[in-house]
């Protein structure tokens, strides 16, 4: 009776890998379905705010910079063979 002992107890033993991992999946399958629901409810307060025109810049845009001119004297390319 001993190879009967050695299966029955490598049963319970796959069993409970197999529940803490279907324990798992559904943690992680409820998570991202809770935020999915948050993303969903956010996008739809910022679609709201869109088409009231309730929407406020968090900075004022930036002041375009101007670029520097090379000097006359330089030459167009440099280097080469």
């Amino acid at each position: 009776m001993g190879w009967l002992a050695d299966v029955e107890k490598k049963d319970v033993k796959d069993t409970s890998t197999k529940e803490r991992m279907t324990l798992v999946l559904t943690i992680v399958v409820v998570g991202l379905l809770l935020f999915s629901a948050v993303q969903a409810l956010e996008l739809n307060s910022m679609r709201k705010s869109l088409s009231t025109g309730n929407v406020a810049s968090g900075s004022p845009a930036p002041q375009q910079q101007q670029v520097a001119r090379p000097a006359a004297s330089a030459p167009s390319m440099v280097g080469g063979c």
